[in-house]
């Protein structure tokens, strides 16, 4: 069979230019939406604000709010931030990393004089977990 009289070498030079189209449109596709996404911290894409698959866990952003709002202490687990507050104003911590109220300052470690202070060790109770300083019986002990 001669070359020149064959249809597929007739198409061959359209299928090749078709083929180059497609793949330079596919390139110039595949740039504009890397230039057009965000990626987070925890390498999830966001595209025109609509998150893509696949989806990554937020570790690195929990990571930051569990750094940002309390401490691991390697005998207590984990521990209250000194000079820190939740986000909600519920839990403040003063210097010592001890639950104070609204109004209160620190206190020192060291009573002053004829005064006796009373440590509480102890679960979530005893912190006062879900509800105000002013109302953990903590703050009615002292």
């Amino acid at each position: 069979m001669n070359n020149s009289t064959d249809p597929y070498w007739r198409r061959r030079p359209r299928t090749v230019l078709l083929m180059f189209g497609l793949f330079l449109a596919l390139i110039i596709c595949e740039t504009g939406v890397r230039l057009l996404s965000k990626v987070d911290t925890d390498g999830n894409v966001t595209f025109l604000s609509r998150r893509l698959k696949p989806f990554q866990p937020p570790v690195e952003r929990l990571r930051a709010l569990v750094e940002k709002s309390s401490g691991h202490d390697p005998d207590l687990g984990w521990a209250p931030r000194p000079s820190s507050e939740s986000e909600d104003g519920m839990y403040r911590y003063d210097s010592n990393g001890i639950r104070v109220g609204k109004e209160e300052v620190a206190y020192s470690l060291v009573p002053p004089a004829g005064v006796r202070r009373i440590a509480l060790f102890g679960d979530s109770f005893t912190r006062g977990d879900s509800v105000a300083f002013e109302s953990s019986w903590g703050k009615r002990l002292s």
